[in-house]
């Protein structure tokens, strides 16, 4: 909220105002007076400066149009510029600059002033910093710049919330070249395909002593246009401006890696059967499962494992890590099955009424949950058949599926 300007009856006073008042600047002031009227007739630096190296700059200082009060107004600098006590000399006004801001603009507003006859000046001195320093740059981001197929969501069980439960987010991570100012950590983020949702600041997390930006997106409370973490089949840009270096506090170099100084993206279509899987892989207890070897089907034993919705934990067994488990297709429904892998393997189906091999489709899954990395799938034929799932050889001995059953 704003404070009030602060008036001050002696000089003292006013001076011991200046390094608490970093609030935003109002707008500029016309800068053309009426004739008669008291102005600010020249400032050091010169209004509209550009590229100041800051260790040039040490000091501010304003000369009025004739004779002040010197016991009346405040100097109210913006939040980069922190200044000493001001003194008078004549009609010119001088302050020392005890910490300014690379890359930065910075303003200098006159509050409360009055010249001799009590009549009010009012005055925003503006000017821009440059730097002799490198500029940080974007290295890697966990989202890709001008990424056309970002799923918008993650689910994740919260054990530590109020009702712990499975939840959505987004999380994604910067990595910059230097350590960054860990007191600066908010980003913006806009929704360029709907122009009815707000902008949403995130505060981010600082990791790896300033280097790495963990910003995590939850979903909002008001169940309004935006109520997904992030909506899906929209354009998407996340304004990294407000980041600043931690040396002297350079801005982010727009173009390395970013182009423009946003990260640019653009999400996908939800999968509400992966989604659905996921509440299975993050919430049911694992059912223990000995897979078969040794004799190829029909002729070998292998454990069901044909129940909808269940999470299997399998162990292959033998020093070949490969093995059986079966389904039986449902008598009156050709279906679709799938299998919500939580590692990369080789999956097969064997069908022990026409003694023949199915084919089944091995691919990557979105990244929506832990516990999930592949999909497998194929199709079951009606009349109660045996199906016998084989599975690996793969590094690990011990795997999880979610098995989903959809009749056609």
């Amino acid at each position: 909220m704003r404070r009030a300007p602060l008036l001050s009856t002696v000089l003292s006073s006013c001076l011991l105002a200046l390094s608490a008042c970093g609030d935003a600047p109002p707008a500029p002031v016309n800068p053309n007076p009426e004739p008669g009227r008291p102005s600010v007739t020249a400032t050091s630096p010169a209004s509209g400066d550009e590229a100041r190296l800051p260790g040039a700059l040490t000091q501010v200082s304003l000369t009025f149009s004739g004779p002040m009060d010197t016991s009346r107004g405040t100097l109210r600098p913006s939040s980069g510029l922190v200044l000493g006590a001001p003194t008078w000399s004549g009609n010119t006004l001088t302050a020392p600059i005890t910490r300014i801001g690379h890359d930065e603009e910075h303003t200098l507003t006159l509050e409360g002033f009055q010249d001799a006859e009590g009549r009010p000046v009012e005055h925003t001195l503006r000017f821009r910093t440059g730097t002799d320093r490198p500029r940080p740059v974007v290295t890697a981001s966990s989202i890709p710049e001008g990424a056309q197929d970002v799923y918008p969501l993650e689910l994740y069980f919260d054990h530590e919330a109020r009702r712990p439960g499975i939840y959505p987010r987004k999380q994604l991570s910067l990595r910059f070249s230097v350590p960054m100012r860990t007191t600066d950590a908010q980003v913006k983020l806009e929704n360029h395909t709907d122009p009815s949702i707000a902008p949403r600041v995130i505060t981010g997390q600082w990791r790896d002593e300033g280097r790495e930006l963990l910003l995590t997106l939850p979903a909002p409370e008001d169940g309004g246009p935006g109520g997904a973490t992030l909506e899906e089949k929209s354009r998407y840009t996340l304004d990294l401006s407000a980041l600043r270096g931690a040396e002297v506090g350079n801005r982010l170099d727009s173009v390395a890696f970013l182009g423009d100084g946003r990260l640019d993206f653009t999400t996908s279509e939800r999968n509400g059967e992966l989604e659905h899987a996921c509440t299975h892989a993050l919430a049911n207890e694992a059912e223990a499962i000995q897979a078969t070897t040794g004799e190829a089907p029909p002729f070998g034993f292998a454990p069901l494992t044909d129940t909808g919705h269940s999470r299997y934990r399998v162990t292959l067994p033998g020093e070949q890590q490969h093995g059986y488990t079966s389904l039986v297709s449902k008598p009156d429904q050709d279906e679709h099955i799938v299998l919500y892998l939580d590692r990369e393997l080789a999956v097969g189906a064997y069908d022990g009424m026409e003694f023949k091999d199915v084919a089944v489709k091995v691919e990557a899954a979105r990244p929506v949950c832990t516990g999930i990395t592949h999909v497998a799938s194929f199709a079951a034929t009606q009349g109660n058949r045996d199906y016998f799932l084989r599975f690996g050889p793969t590094p690990g001995a011990v795997f999880e599926f979610i098995l989903e059953r959809h009749a056609h």
